[in-house]
């Protein structure tokens, strides 16, 4: 005989399995909303965002386009989704940081500021970066060298009065003395967690080593790392066959891995997504 206990109308139990699915999806949209985005929108759908705590590190041989990478970041973290950034660029000046970042941001080519050759038409597109830029919760410290020690107590104070969303590291070689890579992404993970920021880093692949050399190189380094990426693409003479780009995803701690392919415009330094 049936117990009339256990039998129940399926419309009792569809609300209650409706009103979970609800719950589920509302506690994953918070989540989703506490993850930072980098702007690169196929990339975020395969590292689904970084975490306050998380590492990334961008590793690249010269002229791959890290620093055109953070940049792009900058731009559509802090102009387009109006969050808080600091960048330490302790390998480049505020002159030719922000200059970059202007021309990205107006759409010239970087090579007409420094040629000086401008059209009446860049004149204004400059100034009214300029406007949009000035305008961002954008910090920037171009101090060379910057030893750990120094780096803790600035991110410390800057925190304390800026409260980034993001912290940039361009990059990893230039600051820190006898530290190796693997030590002061360590000594970063350690920050990251303390103050519940993210850090993305660039690091400079050395052009001697070989491919087996290299991931080994890239496998050490980014130990202590949440998310490694690497940007790689075939150097050739000819300028226009020099823009397919890769964004190879060597780690990533939250599952997906694999590679991206990008194009790379060497007159206005900026990587665009296949389907732009």
């Amino acid at each position: 005989m049936m117990n009339s206990d256990t039998l129940k109308h399926v419309g009792t139990q569809l609300n209650d399995v409706f009103n979970a699915i609800v719950d589920n999806s509302y506690d994953k949209l918070k989540r989703e909303e506490n993850l930072l985005k980098t702007g690169f929108n196929t990339f975020d759908i395969m590292i689904k965002g970084l975490k306050k705590d998380e590492i990334m590190l961008v590793f690249g041989k010269p002229d791959m386009g890290k620093t055109s990478f953070l940049l792009q970041c900058i731009d559509n973290i802090s102009v387009k989704n109006k969050k808080t950034v600091l960048l330490f660029s302790p390998e480049n000046s505020e002159y030719y940081t922000l200059s970059r970042l202007l021309a990205m941001n107006c759409g010239i080519s970087y090579n007409k500021i420094v040629k000086n050759s401008y059209l009446v038409e860049d004149w204004l597109n400059l100034n009214a970066s300029c406007g949009h830029l000035s305008n961002t919760e954008f910090y920037i410290d171009c101090s060379s060298y910057i030893p750990m020690s120094s780096l803790t107590e600035r991110i410390a104070n800057y925190i304390d009065k800026n409260n980034p969303d993001v912290i940039l590291i361009d990059s990893l070689d230039y600051i820190g003395y006898s530290e190796t890579a693997a030590q002061k992404i360590k000594m970063l993970k350690k920050i990251a967690c303390a103050f519940k920021v993210p850090i993305i880093c660039t690091c400079k692949i050395p052009h001697t080593l070989k491919k087996t050399s290299k991931n080994a190189y890239m496998r050490k380094a980014g130990e202590y790392a949440d998310i490694v990426v690497e940007i790689w693409r075939e150097l050739y003479e000819e300028r226009d066959k020099s823009r397919e780009t890769y964004f190879l995803t060597h780690k990533n701690n939250k599952g997906q891995t694999g590679s991206l392919y990008f194009n790379f415009d060497l007159d206005k330094l900026v990587f665009t997504e296949q389907n732009e």
